[in-house]
């Protein structure tokens, strides 16, 4: 029975929505979301006492002076938080979700910067869910190749744990032998500075800079390095990168640095223009904190793709790119 209702939703669904979501990570979250509803199953409300209370907004203060991206427009930040702390606390008790909602609000007005958010964490049962759509078991991406001479390869999550690079590394080593490549991130979650260098130093010159990389420190260049392969030997090397309306951040920064190299033709839509990488660090009882704390800066054009997004070279709906990008690879090595 649950498996006819979930047949003729996706198939609504679909009808719906067809050029715009995956429908069935779409059919997932709905009913992901009517077993939570159903099973109550939420993060629980917890009353803080002022004094627990303080605690959250000193961390916060910390991890704003340690981590924040734009430290000098957020000295006001700084100032309103510290305010806070000494008579904005109410004398009765909180609950975590008021105290997130108060706290998530006066930062965004504070620092007028939309990056910042406040929430409260995700119980266990709910973050591992099985109809979770893309969890840390999931594979980090897929290769084979689609013909003799063409590979692709796609990436569903960005990751910097040891293991998701060396999974990288073996997929790629299925692919030595492609004569033009295809690297999907239509759909790819997650950030990670250091598994886009590994990527993309496939397809540049050991140790050439391949972005600045700022943070509220300073400045650090990014170079490319050395991998036991290396595409960018055969030159040039078609490579072809997939995007959409909903890339942003580690995708784009992939797209549009080896697009401005002229490493890549871009295809898709364009991008949702997110250059600013986000860490979510504790701020105590439960309460999470995700604040702006790097942006990359190319190192030929000296900007990047904030609030523009990345430019496809050929634009094309979502499901339509990989087709193109198979037939100009196929054209190109004719």
């Amino acid at each position: 029975m649950l498996l006819t209702w979930t047949n003729k939703l996706k198939r609504a669904l679909r009808a719906l929505f067809f050029d715009v979501f995956s429908f069935d990570a779409l059919v997932r979250a709905v009913i992901l979301f009517v077993c939570v509803v159903n099973a109550n199953v939420h993060a629980k409300e917890v009353m803080l006492n002022p004094q627990a209370a303080k605690v959250v907004l000193s961390n916060t203060i910390n991890i704003v002076e340690e981590h924040y991206l734009n430290l000098q427009p957020g000295i006001n930040l700084l100032k309103a938080l510290e305010t806070k702390v000494q008579y904005g606390l109410r004398a009765e008790q909180i609950s975590n979700y008021q105290l997130a909602k108060e706290l998530d609000e006066l930062l965004r007005e504070e620092s007028g910067d939309n990056y910042f958010s406040v929430t409260v964490k995700e119980p266990i049962a709910l973050k591992h869910s099985s109809l979770s759509s893309k969890d840390s078991s999931s594979p980090t991406e897929a290769s084979k190749m689609l013909t003799t001479d063409i590979g692709y390869l796609r990436i569903e999550k960005f990751s910097s744990s040891l293991a998701a690079e060396q999974e990288l590394s073996l997929s790629m080593a299925k692919l030595e032998f492609a004569k033009a490549l295809i690297i999907d991130l239509r759909h790819t979650e997650g950030e990670s500075l250091s598994y886009a260098q590994k990527l993309m130093s496939y397809f540049m010159p050991a140790e050439i800079s391949l972005s600045k990389v700022a943070t509220q420190s300073g400045e650090q260049n990014m170079s490319a390095i050395s991998n036991d392969l290396n595409f960018s030997a055969s030159s040039p090397f078609p490579l072809y990168i997939l995007l959409s309306g909903f890339s942003n951040t580690t995708a784009e920064f992939v797209g549009y640095t080896l697009q401005q190299f002229d490493k890549a033709v871009v295809l898709g839509d364009n991008t949702i223009g997110s250059a600013r990488f986000v860490k979510s660090l504790d701020i105590g009882h439960g309460l999470q904190l995700a604040l702006p704390v790097a942006q990359t800066i190319h190192p030929s054009t000296g900007d990047n793709w904030q609030n523009g997004g990345v430019s496809p070279d050929i634009g094309c709906k979502k499901d339509e790119c990989l087709v193109l990008a198979e037939q100009h690879a196929t054209s190109f090595l004719k």
